[in-house]
């Protein structure tokens, strides 16, 4: 039986207010940064965190999971990061992530773009989950926010809107992976990213997206994830939508403005004959202990949440 913990980031992502602060708080100066430098900076943000609070309170014996909200990486004044500057922050990430390899490292999300025959800026919201210097899942959200930041002027244009691409990333991506353990097992996981979450009034994939895609590749047969990771800026929990098994664990962090709470790590449980009929009844029961906090503000701390024992 797995053990993990989460530790969230609870800082408000909606805009880039709580992000430049903490930058300017140690010596930085986020207007004057180049994008590539900038980037380091907010990664170096999360990784001090992981060094001088998480790897001091993790165990042996427990999977440490540290989660950041949706938009944490973003350039200057909310607008996407180009390419380049992307790829090299994945290296910085990689490397990063080296330096604490029991760590599952959830980044939030990374807002960038890069160019298209069209001359438009083809926008993507990035996941990554990291663990000892390697990329185990990247996910890019299917459905966009009006309050997401796309230019409304023509010069960008959705990931999922543009054809060609839209296909790749239907034939390549897939939100369902696994991740190894405390003791090398693995942990099956499935991660979503905020309006991904959301029942929808209408439509033929009205449920959330990550409880679609596992009823499309598992049918009737399947229980459910070990762990579902939803990192979001202005997103509730839609229990319908949880894909955890029973027994499993929902961990959400959500760094939307005034959001309350700010994360979430909660045991799933679910009544049913059998494992698969209690999935498919949608209607889980969640139990979570109270974190305790690194800092004051709530907008800008550490959540220390109570470790969960996959049932």
């Amino acid at each position: 039986m797995s053990t993990i913990q989460l530790f969230a980031y609870d800082i408000a992502t909606h805009d880039g207010t709580k992000v430049n602060a903490a930058l300017s708080a140690q010596g930085a100066k986020p207007a004057e940064l180049p994008a590539p430098d900038l980037f380091r900076h907010q990664a170096q943000l999360q990784l001090d965190l992981i060094k001088t609070e998480v790897t001091k309170r993790a165990t042996a014996r427990s999977l440490p999971v540290f989660m950041a909200p949706e938009f944490f990486f973003k350039a200057y004044d909310g607008l996407p990061y180009d390419r380049a500057t992307f790829f090299n922050g994945v290296d910085v990430l990689k490397t990063f992530s080296a330096s604490v390899p029991d760590v599952l490292w959830v980044i939030g999300t990374i807002w960038w773009q890069e160019p298209v025959k069209s001359g438009q800026a083809l926008v993507h919201n990035t996941a990554l989950v990291l663990k000892a210097g390697t990329i185990v899942r990247s996910w890019q959200k299917e459905r966009l926010s009006g309050i997401d930041g796309l230019a409304k002027d023509g010069t960008e244009v959705w990931d999922r809107w543009e054809q060609e691409h839209a296909r790749v990333l239907v034939a390549t991506q897939d939100p369902l992976f696994q991740a190894p353990g405390p003791g090398g097992e693995q942990i099956s996981m499935g991660i979503e990213i905020c309006l991904d979450h959301l029942t929808l009034d209408r439509g033929p994939n009205r449920e959330g997206v990550l409880r679609t895609t596992y009823v499309k590749q598992n049918g009737f047969r399947g229980a459910g994830v070990d762990v579902h990771l939803l990192t979001a800026a202005g997103m509730r929990l839609q229990k319908e939508n949880i894909v955890s098994r029973r027994g499993g664990a929902i961990l959400r962090v959500d760094g939307g403005r005034g959001a309350k709470p700010r994360s979430q790590s909660a045991v799933v449980a679910r009544e049913g004959s059998t494992p698969e009929s209690a999935l498919r009844r949608w209607a889980p029961t969640l139990a979570g202990g109270d974190p305790v906090y690194v800092g004051n503000d709530p907008d800008d701390r550490l959540a220390v949440h109570p470790p969960v024992n996959l049932g």
